[in-house]
């Protein structure tokens, strides 16, 4: 579902970018601000941004941090129809004390680890696929590899 309570066959007209934010599940103080398809490079670029107003603290202490700088930075996701696709974002570093210890540290994003250079959604789809190139003895198994395969009782 898009949006709302949708009633069956009721389509809802949109832009790429309201587009790409729902199946992203990208959310505030987040946003898809541009989609751009480059048809030549077989590329989907979508750019995020935060909003410059959010106010950031620290996760254990929860004391208001400081902006420090913006980096930006790019993720590579899932293809989209075949077509190699990143999200890019600028994203903050902020300042905060922890005791006596001044801290900087890169914010994390909502569809990455931090400091990773892929989504979480394509890590998980890598993990994934590689156990069906492990043995089915192998413990590890997901059922998510058996979808795969086709087969739900895979062990």
């Amino acid at each position: 579902m898009l949006a709302g309570n949708l009633e069956p066959g009721k389509l809802i007209p949109m832009q790429s970018t309201d587009f790409h934010q729902q199946i992203l599940g990208i959310s505030s103080p987040w946003k898809i601000v541009n989609v751009d398809l480059d048809i030549d490079a077989k590329r989907v670029v979508i750019r995020t941004e935060v909003d410059r107003k959010t106010k950031w603290y620290h996760p254990d202490t929860k004391l208001q941090a400081s902006l420090h700088k913006w980096t930006e930075r790019a993720w590579r996701h899932l293809d989209t129809c075949q077509f190699e696709t990143l999200i890019i974002a600028e994203v903050p570093s902020v300042k905060h004390k922890d005791g006596s210890i001044e801290e900087i540290e890169e914010i994390a994003v909502p569809w990455a680890g931090r400091y990773q250079r892929h989504t979480k959604l394509l890590a998980f789809l890598i993990n994934e696929c590689s156990l069906l190139n492990a043995p089915l003895s192998n413990k590890r198994s997901r059922p998510f590899a058996g979808r795969l395969l086709g087969n739900e009782s895979v062990p």
